[in-house]
């Protein structure tokens, strides 16, 4: 029924060009069902966008990591830079140990 009183009204505003007062359809819906099935149907009709996709959220997820590393590779340095120095200091120690080492163990070595 409503199909065809849809065509009905389209068929007559295109030939007459102006829409006739008898043509406009009126709901027989209660308006209390009405507003009950919008509220059923509302969380389908909902649109859910996934910022995670989106090629901005990636571009700002990325400058943001950027900034981060960079003020963290600041005191990463100073601390890596430390930790270089003292194990350069180890191995020398080490180095100096094993050459008097080596020197005093000498003629025990030629014995053998």
């Amino acid at each position: 029924w409503y199909q065809r009183r849809v065509r009905e009204a389209v068929v007559s505003t295109q030939s007459t060009g102006v829409q006739k007062q008898e043509d406009l359809l009126e709901s027989s819906t209660d308006a209390l069902e009405w507003k009950m099935e919008v509220e059923r149907v509302m969380p389908s009709l909902k649109v859910h966008l996934r910022g995670d996709k989106d090629w901005r959220t990636h571009l700002d997820q990325m400058l943001e990591n950027r900034k981060n590393m960079g003020t963290s590779l600041a005191s990463s340095k100073t601390h890596l830079d430390q930790m270089h120095q003292e194990i350069t200091r180890t191995l020398e120690k080490i180095t100096s140990r094993e050459k008097y080492i080596n020197s005093q163990m000498e003629g025990s070595i030629a014995e053998y």
